[in-house]
């Protein structure tokens, strides 16, 4: 990815918002995992937007009730 910039940073650590590289973004719910017969467990690293994941996958924890690591 092009960032338009001169240096190396942490590109995980970049904030969303106004400005910036225009990325399609899908939620858990729409990937057709509801289907599965077992989600059992789910890592999230989301760098501070965990709570956008969890809101994206609202279903797949309803009905999968899957052990969720966070760091």
């Amino acid at each position: 990815m092009n960032y338009d910039i001169p240096t190396k940073v942490n590109y995980g650590g970049l904030q969303l918002g106004e400005g910036g590289v225009e990325v399609p973004m899908e939620t858990l719910d729409s990937l057709g995992l509801l289907a599965s017969s077992n989600v059992s467990m789910r890592r999230v690293s989301a760098e501070g937007a965990e709570s956008l994941v969890f809101q994206g996958a609202k279903e797949l924890i309803r009905k999968h009730r899957p052990i969720i690591v966070c760091d």
